[in-house]
C-alpha cells in the first residue's frame, strides 16, 4: 500500500504541475460591473457599481467560481422582456424541475461540436460531474469492449459517468455500459460542403499536398492521386462514419432511421443557438449554462478568400459523389430540425435572440482589456449571473485542455480522500 500511496502522490503532483502550466495566466480581480438586461429592453451599463471577486486560491476553485449565479430563481415580471400573460412554455422558471446531468454528445470533427462540447464540459466541471475521459493523451475515446481506453477506477466494477462528449465513434451498446439509462443523446451535423472546406483547411490538407490558389478544391476533387490519399478519411463521409455507419451492414436510409431513433437531438450547426435553447429547456438549465464563445474558428485570410469564399458550383457536385451518405444524413435531419423550429412559439425565438445578444456582449467583454465583470440581469430565462474574466479562458478551452483540468481535479480528489488522511 505504501508503494501505491507514493505512486498516487507523484501522479497528483504531475497533474497539478501540468494544469498549472495550462492555466498560468488565469486570475481573479475586482472589477466594475456591466449590466445586461434581456429581450427587448435596452442594455444598461452600471459603471459605478463594483463586484469584488473572491481572493485567489486554488486555480481550479477560481475557475469554478468565475461564473456566479444570483440567488433565487423567482423572476420579477418587471424585468421580463415582453409584457402580457406568460405562455405555458416559459413557466418553467416558476415550476420545480430537476436539472438534467446525464449527457451523451457525439463529437464529430469540424461540425461546430467543439463549441457545443465546451458547454457540456463547463457544466460538468462547475457541478463536479464525472466526465468520460481518455486514459492517455489520445483525444479519441475508444469505447468498444475490447478497446476500452478511458480513465476509470479499476476497482469499480460498475463505473458511472455523467457526461460523455469527447471525440468517439458512436456505438450504442458500448455507450450504454458507461452512461445512465436516462442520458440525453445529442449530436451536431454541418452542411457537408462547408464542413469539407473547413476540414480541408483546418487539417492542412492543402499544405500537405502542396495545393495553392483559387482552384485548389477543384484540383483536389478532380485528381484521383489526391482524393484517394490517406487525407480523404478526414474529408469524406466523416459525419455518418463517426455515427457508426457500415455499408456492409445496412442501407443508408435504414441507418438514418436508427440514428433518428437513438438520438434525442440531432442539432444543425447552422442553427446552433436554436439547438442550445432546445437543450437548455429540456435540461432545465439556466441561459448562463449554454453561453459560449466560438472555438477553433478559422479566420485566416487565405481560408476566407480561397476556400470558404469559393463558390464554384462544380465543388458541391463533385463532393456529393464522394460524400453522398453525409449529404443524405444532413438533408434528412436538417429538414426534421426545421420542422421542429416551425412549431416553436414566439417565446422560444425571443430566447434565441436573447442568447445571441448575451453571447455578443460576452465576446466583446472577453476581448476587452478592461478590468470589468459582466452582469446579466434576471429575466424569465435566467436568474441572473456575473462573469469574471477567468471564465473567458474557461470558455475557450477545447476538449484536450479540458481533459488536463478535469484529470487534475480528479487526482486531487484521490489525494485528499486516500493519501492525506493516512499520512
Amino acid at each position: 500500500m505504501s508503494g501505491l500511496k507514493w505512486k498516487l502522490a507523484i501522479l497528483m503532483i504531475v497533474c497539478i504541475f501540468t494544469g498549472s502550466i495550462v492555466f498560468y495566466f488565469l486570475g481573479v480581480r475586482s472589477k466594475p460591473s456591466i449590466d445586461l438586461r434581456g429581450g427587448n429592453r435596452r442594455i444598461s451599463y452600471a459603471g459605478d457599481s463594483t463586484i469584488k471577486a473572491s481572493k485567489p486560491g486554488c486555480l481550479i476553485g477560481d475557475l469554478k467560481n468565475s461564473l456566479v449565479y444570483w440567488s433565487g430563481r423567482n423572476v420579477d415580471s418587471e424585468l421580463s422582456p415582453t409584457t402580457g400573460n406568460r405562455s405555458s412554455s416559459n413557466s418553467y422558471l416558476q415550476t420545480t424541475c430537476t436539472p438534467n446531468k446525464h449527457i451523451v454528445f457525439v463529437k464529430i470533427p469540424k461540425t461546430g461540436s467543439t463549441t457545443v462540447a465546451s458547454v457540456f464540459l463547463r457544466y460538468g466541471f462547475r457541478n463536479d460531474l464525472k466526465v468520460v475521459l481518455p486514459a492517455t493523451q489520445n483525444k479519441l475515446l475508444r469505447l468498444k469492449q475490447s478497446e476500452y481506453d478511458i480513465m476509470r477506477d479499476e476497482y469499480d466494477k460498475n463505473p458511472h459517468y455523467d457526461i460523455m462528449t469527447h471525440h468517439s465513434e458512436y456505438e450504442r451498446k458500448a455507450v450504454e455500459r458507461l452512461m445512465p439509462s436516462d442520458s440525453v443523446y445529442a449530436v451536431m451535423l454541418r452542411e457537408p460542403v462547408r464542413r469539407f472546406k473547413s476540414a480541408f483547411s483546418f487539417f492542412g490538407v492543402n499544405k500537405k499536398l502542396r495545393l495553392r490558389g483559387k482552384n485548389q478544391l477543384k484540383t483536389y476533387l478532380n485528381t484521383p492521386a489526391l482524393y484517394k490519399s490517406k487525407h480523404s478519411e478526414l474529408l469524406f463521409n466523416v459525419m455518418i462514419n463517426y455515427l457508426g455507419y457500415s455499408s456492409s451492414k445496412t442501407s443508408v436510409q435504414n441507418f438514418i432511421n436508427d440514428i433518428d431513433r437513438d438520438f434525442d437531438y440531432v442539432l444543425i450547426m447552422e442553427y446552433t443557438d436554436e439547438g442550445l435553447v432546445m437543450l437548455k429547456r429540456r435540461f432545465c438549465w439556466d441561459i448562463g449554462d449554454v453561453i459560449y464563445l466560438k472555438i477553433h474558428e478559422i479566420k485566416r485570410k487565405d481560408y476566407q478568400e480561397l476556400i470558404k469564399g469559393n463558390t464554384d458550383p462544380e465543388i458541391p457536385e463533385k463532393l456529393r459523389k464522394f460524400s453522398e451518405e453525409d449529404f443524405l444524413l444532413y438533408d434528412y435531419f436538417r429538414r426534421k430540425f426545421e420542422n421542429i423550429l416551425h412549431k416553436q412559439n414566439a417565446d422560444f425565438f425571443e430566447e434565441v435572440q436573447f442568447l445571441k445578444e448575451v453571447n455578443r456582449k460576452i465576446a466583446a467583454f472577453c476581448s476587452s482589456k478592461s478590468d470589468t465583470t459582466l452582469d446579466v440581469l434576471p429575466c424569465r430565462w435566467t436568474r441572473g449571473f456575473t462573469i469574471h474574466k477567468p471564465y473567458c479562458k474557461l470558455m475557450m478551452i477545447a476538449n484536450r485542455q479540458f481533459s488536463v483540468l478535469l484529470k487534475s481535479s480528479y487526482y486531487k480528489g484521490i489525494f485528499n480522500d486516500i493519501i492525506l488522511p493516512k499520512l
